[in-house]
């Protein structure tokens, strides 16, 4: 634990809104928070291939199938009655693993805010970071949601992402810099393998990039070079097959 700075002298219920970077976080997370939480799952798959999905049901979860708009909704509903009631839960925004190289918080999906303003529960964001095999948690300000109504909902996800990030810099800060010699030149690939292969789980990379938040405002590299595939080279065009290099490393 790097820091805490929530608010513990509050009648309201928490959602702990933490920014995700691997299967393994989830017990890190918990136990950075040590406290009660119920734990809003996107993926029911995991529920039924370890035991690790058997101790989640057994502890509280609100599992969904993140392709499946009523599911997604039934789960939000599901949510919002437990905190009315006085539960605490557990979300991760972003919907999916931050495996970017360059987006310290990766967009938010707008439910987390949503299911605070209904149930005028408080946000606290929470954020980790792994390095090596090991985990660093910092905890930011409770976010009270009491004057926010429905229609603010994005307003108030840009304020959880810009402190989710602030927490992020606070975490890397603590670190320390590391000289770009000292950074392996596959390093992507060493990073993508280890959070994969050590846990035992069915998620997959292309989960990573259906479930993630888009921003339908924002290209990205592999969809701005996807048409060169199809591109039929020839004397006038060659000097777009550069561009195929980049989009592969994208893919």
């Amino acid at each position: 634990m790097i820091s805490d700075d929530r608010t513990t002298r509050t009648n309201k219920s928490i959602i702990y809104a933490c920014t995700h970077i691997g299967g393994n976080d989830v017990e890190c997370l918990f136990e950075a928070i040590k406290s009660p939480a119920f734990l809003f799952l996107g993926d029911p798959r995991e529920l039924y291939v370890n035991l690790d999905g058997l101790m989640l049901y057994l502890n509280g979860v609100i599992c969904l199938d993140s392709y499946d708009k009523e599911d997604r909704y039934i789960a939000k509903q599901t949510a919002i009655s437990l905190l009315r009631q006085g539960g605490n839960l557990m979300i991760y925004p972003e919907g999916a693993w931050n495996i970017s190289e360059n987006l310290p918080v990766m967009g938010l999906f707008s439910e987390t805010t949503e299911i605070a303003i209904a149930s005028k529960a408080e946000i606290v964001p929470v954020a980790v970071e792994r390095y090596a095999n090991s985990y660093y948690v910092s905890i930011g300000k409770n976010i009270s949601c009491v004057d926010y109504r429905m229609e603010d909902k994005y307003y108030l996800t840009e304020i959880l992402r810009n402190e989710l990030a602030n927490l992020k810099w606070k975490l890397w800060e603590n670190n320390g810099i590391t000289s770009r010699l000292h950074i392996h030149k596959d390093y992507k690939r060493l990073f993508l393998n280890e959070i994969f292969v050590e846990k035992d789980t069915s998620y997959t990379l292309k989960d990573v990039t259906d479930t993630m938040y888009k921003d339908k405002g924002v290209t990205l590299p592999r969809d701005a070079f996807a048409h060169l595939l199809d591109l039929k080279l020839n004397k006038q065009n060659a000097f777009l097959m550069r561009s195929v290099g980049e989009y592969k490393k994208h893919r």
